[in-house]
């Protein structure tokens, strides 16, 4: 046991004189009580970043001071440019007062404008519906013209008929040519007050001018048509109740008087609201079967409640249809 606690002896000794000789060699020529005192005049031990941190920081303010290089240099660019396009500081603030004072007349402008009517969102809806009056006018003329060449062609024909077949197709293409005149200045008035409502923005001329229109129409056709389509205040379709959908062109005559009644009670309605006046119509039932003359009569009586109706008819029975008062006139020779 004691050559056992000897040996054990020996060897921490020898770990004493190795870690005393390592200590003095690391300490040189100081003394441990002076790098005590060196060590006590420092101070504190400041908190110092990773380098890892600091290498990434020094990357990415790197980065941002060569983006704010090349925006510096754009902006030196921009302002080159404006000094070569205005010359001068003072230049360029007499420019922005004229584009200032210019702006502030074209706002006084517009304050003073007149409000588009309802229905329509702004001015580029509007004057498309012109355009649109403006080809169903272009539309219905051209139709006259066409009539008229024909009228022409069918006169100097030589006849193939007796006097009285050709004098009762002349009646006829009389008829229809009369129609499509009667259409046409309609479409032209339509477009005359249109062109009114363009300078006299301010009057609500649209409201509720669309279910008025479908009211009239489905009820004097006899409920044929399930609905109809619109196109801004314009009826575009008419939809049967099998899904097929018709237009104007491709109405028959009665349906087409139906149609046409239908417009001008609607228009004379606003036309003529909060005003007085009275509405005047040259037999539009002419051409329509028993049935729709009683429908469209309804409508008439319903209308002439709140305006006065002045209706034009060589038929006896429209006159009496109609139940109002009857003043008739004869040709004195």
């Amino acid at each position: 046991k004691a050559q056992s606690t000897n040996r054990e002896y020996e060897r921490l000794k020898n770990e004493f004189v190795y870690a005393k000789r390592n200590f003095t060699e690391k300490l040189g020529e100081e003394t441990y009580a002076k790098l005590e005192k060196k060590h006590q005049q420092l101070g504190k031990e400041k908190h110092v970043r990773p380098l890892e941190k600091i290498s990434s920081e020094k990357v990415r303010l790197e980065i941002k001071l060569e983006n704010l290089q090349k925006e510096m240099k754009g902006e030196e660019e921009r302002v080159k440019i404006w000094k070569g396009k205005y010359e001068s500081h003072d230049k360029m603030i007499s420019i922005l007062g004229s584009k200032l004072h210019r702006q502030e007349e074209l706002n006084n402008k517009l304050k003073n404008l007149a409000e588009l009517p309802d229905g329509f969102d702004d001015y580029i809806n509007f004057y498309d519906y012109i355009d649109r009056l403006n080809d169903n006018d272009r539309k219905v003329q051209e139709e006259i013209s066409i009539l008229r060449e024909q009228k022409i062609i069918t006169e100097n024909k030589k006849p193939d008929q007796s006097s009285e077949e050709l004098k009762m197709q002349l009646g006829e293409s009389e008829q229809n040519f009369q129609r499509m005149l009667l259409e046409g200045k309609a479409l032209a008035h339509i477009k005359e007050k249109a062109i009114d409502l363009l300078g006299k923005m301010d009057i609500k001329t649209y409201e509720g001018f669309q279910n008025k229109f479908i009211k009239y129409f489905i009820h004097m056709s006899g409920k044929s048509f399930s609905r109809v389509e619109m196109e801004q205040d314009l009826p575009e379709k008419l939809i049967k109740h099998d899904g097929s959908k018709l237009t104007y062109n491709l109405l028959s005559f009665g349906t087409k008087d139906t149609f046409s009644l239908a417009l001008r009670l609607t228009m004379a309605e606003y036309f003529l609201r909060d005003k007085s006046g009275f509405l005047i119509l040259d037999d539009p039932l002419v051409d329509m079967d028993s049935g729709r003359q009683a429908l469209a009569a309804e409508q008439i009586n319903e209308f002439a409640k709140t305006k006065q109706i002045i209706f034009l008819t060589c038929h006896p029975q429209t006159a009496k249809l109609l139940n109002g008062k009857y003043v008739e006139m004869t040709l004195v020779k």
